[in-house]
């Protein structure tokens, strides 16, 4: 018995040998110092016509040391509903990052701020989340009518295929992916399997009281990738 409880005292202390050596709970949160700051989120993918950032409330934000693996955070808080959080005891001369992801309407968003040795503390801090593109895959296209100045073309159905023989049909019938464009003229798909696609415009066209239809159609392609936002913008006559 003390044969196998020595072997499991062992193994115990060479787990721990192999792990990360943090600091002790009192050094990482027993300093006087504090952030405060306030959360945001930039998005040109689901709301492009938002010029300016929008308050992003109730998400998590995390605090770690700005030399650690994100896994290895310290604390994290959550904005209130306003977007505004504070990060409290932090240490005089220590390096931290703070940093936040989120997903709206199926994009993920991600943004992290850096502080070097950190001197003082900070009342009015802005982490304004974006679209991350090395956390995702996707499509965005952006669709305007001929019109000058152009305007952005709402309903367009945007039809995309895989293959040349179904794209020349110029039908959406047979689509791999059929997608159709918001009041910004912009219709996405994120999470898409990497590779070359044709895409296929088609907006119809009906006058109030009129039975006539007018059939307004564009052709293009896009390359998506493994990783990373691919995007397009095109002109519907």
């Amino acid at each position: 018995m003390k044969r196998v409880h020595l072997l499991l005292t062992v193994l115990s202390l060479l787990s721990i040998a192999g792990c990360k050596k943090y600091k002790t709970m009192n050094d990482d949160v027993g300093g006087s110092l504090y952030i405060r700051a306030r959360l945001y989120y930039l998005d040109d993918i689901t709301k492009a016509d938002t010029v300016d950032p929008l308050p992003l409330g109730n998400k998590i934000v995390k605090i770690g040391y700005a030399k650690d693996s994100a896994k290895n955070y310290i604390y994290s808080v959550k904005a209130d509903t306003d977007g505004y959080f504070t990060f409290t005891n932090l240490q005089k001369d220590s390096s931290y990052v703070i940093y936040c992801q989120d997903t709206e309407d199926s994009v993920i968003f991600f943004q992290k701020k850096y502080y070097k040795k950190f001197g003082a503390s900070l009342n009015s801090e802005i982490l304004t989340l974006i679209p991350a593109n090395g956390l995702q895959n996707g499509a965005v296209f952006t669709v305007n009518d001929n019109n000058s100045p152009a305007e952005p073309v709402t309903g367009c159905a945007v039809c995309l295929f895989r293959s040349q023989v179904l794209f020349a049909t110029d039908t959406c019938a047979n689509a791999t992916y059929v997608l159709s464009t918001n009041a910004n003229g912009l219709a996405y798909k994120m999470d898409v399997p990497q590779g070359y696609y044709y895409a296929l415009f088609v907006q119809t066209l009906q006058p109030a009281g009129s039975l006539l239809k007018t059939k307004l159609t564009a052709h293009s392609f896009i390359t998506v990738a493994d990783t990373g936002i691919s995007r397009k913008a095109v002109t519907i006559k």
